[in-house]
């Protein structure tokens, strides 16, 4: 089952990839698959197991072919794509996820719902990055669930490129929106609160989190912390350099070793409250959903959430799944969910760097075992990652980096010890708002030394290459 279920996995990709890059009718790809089941189901029938499996493997080829199509913004008839209305207006928008706001722009995920077109309103849908800059006058602040009226222009990226073969319009769709809206005038707020009062109170909780920490850390410390918990990134644009050249940037960005830290901190709770396991795997799902929703609902942190809960609840079985049958089945639910997220780096940083890890660490660690045990399984689990996820850095960023294993050795240490020490403060902060200036003078040493030591290596002489320019070919023979 497990080895059916991976070889499944392999073809509803290869069906994305397929239906992405050639114009395949919907109508023609729904009734391709109603004969692939009628076959599939008489050849399992008359005991011919091998065509139908067969068959099956062609269905689940289509089914991803169909999937991205039905992604595709123009099927929805008032998709701003499909109306053809980028460019000027007036819109109307409602705010529907946490804004981001910076020193000098706030940037909002928007739901359009209409546009005036002569003197009246008319529906409009689609998702967009409401882009609000503090040179075009007042800076506004929207907040979640509030409905906005404003003139601006629709922008899309056009066929720009943001790597090798990787185009801006791809990495915008997977992340759920086509293009960004610019306010060219005033922004009028028509009503507030127009949210899920859930998501509401969760960014509420993250703003306060954020604020415990601006109270009670030093700035670049709490800076920090606010990426690595909270998915917030505020960093000192050299800060944030020195990680991309050493890359360690993905420790900035929630991903699934937050998520597996936050798990394990739970996991710890619950056993020394002496809860039942099956109470303690559930409660963890659900704070690790709550933690998703908080961070900003980012098709990383889901991703990552989506299979660790997999992975939790996989041991609650009688026969646990194996890394590949799990990764298999979230590779599969998740482009199930959102086919176009397939195309995008994080998601195939986030598959690489687990499969390399679980292919490649038993090997290396056979050749390391002259060092210590701790030391071997880190330097093979820092290498295993960097060797499975260099091409897809390659090719996306243009560049690579020769000090990653060296720099992830230093980060994921120090992440381990930094993150509990953060999280110490948070829940110290409900009982003293004394606690967390304890815990922030203590993560102030090791949060020192991390940037310092990743600077060093970002200042070692060749510690980035570019290789922009070896063809994409190269990355795949290497693979």
């Amino acid at each position: 089952m497990s080895h059916s279920l991976v070889l499944m996995s392999v073809f509803f990709i290869l069906g994305i990839l397929i239906g992405n890059r050639l114009p395949l009718a919907p109508g023609w790809l729904w009734a391709v698959l109603a004969v692939l089941m009628v076959a599939g189901a008489v050849s399992l029938k008359l005991g011919r197991r091998a065509l139908g499996h067969q068959l099956l493997l062609a269905l689940v080829l289509t089914a991803g072919a169909l999937r991205v199509q039905i992604a595709s913004p123009w099927i929805d008839p008032t998709h701003y794509l499909s109306r053809d209305r980028l460019g000027p207006g007036r819109f109307q928008v409602q705010v529907v996820g946490d804004p981001f706001s910076g020193a000098d722009q706030i940037r909002a995920p928007v739901e359009i719902r209409s546009v005036i077109e002569g003197e009246r309103w008319v529906p409009l849908s689609g998702q967009a990055r409401l882009l609000v800059n503090a040179g075009s006058g007042p800076l506004v602040r929207p907040a979640y669930g509030e409905v906005l009226e404003l003139d601006g222009v629709l922008e899309s990226p056009g066929d720009r490129f943001v790597g090798p073969g990787r185009r801006l319009k791809d990495q915008w769709a997977s992340e759920g929106f086509h293009a960004v809206l610019k306010p060219t005038g005033q922004i009028k707020v028509q009503a507030r609160d127009r949210g899920s009062p859930i998501h509401a109170s969760l960014y509420a909780l993250r703003h306060r989190i954020s604020g415990v920490l601006d109270q009670t850390h030093p700035p670049e410390v709490a800076a920090l912390i606010r990426a690595l918990l909270l998915g917030i990134r505020d960093l000192a644009p050299e800060v944030m350099a020195d990680y991309r050249i050493t890359g360690t940037y993905h420790i900035l960005s929630i991903s699934g070793c937050h998520v597996a830290l936050v798990a394990v901190a739970l996991a710890a709770l619950f056993t020394g409250l002496k809860a039942p396991r099956k109470l303690s795997a559930i409660l963890i799902v659900v704070v690790l959903i709550a933690y998703a929703f908080m961070t900003g609902e980012s098709p990383s942190v889901l991703r990552a959430t989506f299979m660790a809960c997999v992975f939790i609840l996989g041991q609650l079985l009688a026969r646990p799944l194996s890394i590949y049958t799990s990764l298999a089945f979230s590779a599969i639910a998740l482009l199930l969910i959102d086919p176009l997220s397939i195309f995008t780096a994080s998601f195939q940083l986030s598959f690489l760097a687990v499969l390399s890890i679980a292919y490649l660490t038993p090997p290396l660690m056979t050749r390391l075992d002259f060092l210590p045990p701790y030391l071997n399984s880190l330097v093979s689990t820092s290498l295993s990652a960097s060797l499975g996820t260099a091409p897809v850095l390659a090719t996306s960023f243009g560049s690579l980096s020769l000090v990653s294993p060296l720099a992830n050795l230093v980060v994921v240490p120090l992440f381990g010890i930094i993150m509990p020490i953060a999280m110490l403060a948070i829940v110290g902060s409900l009982f003293s708002p004394w606690v967390p200036f304890f815990f922030g003078a203590a993560n102030y040493g090791f949060v020192t030394l991390q940037h310092r030591l990743i600077h060093g290596l970002a200042q070692v002489p060749f510690a980035s290459v570019d290789v922009s320019e070896i063809p994409p070919v190269v990355w795949v023979v290497y693979s």
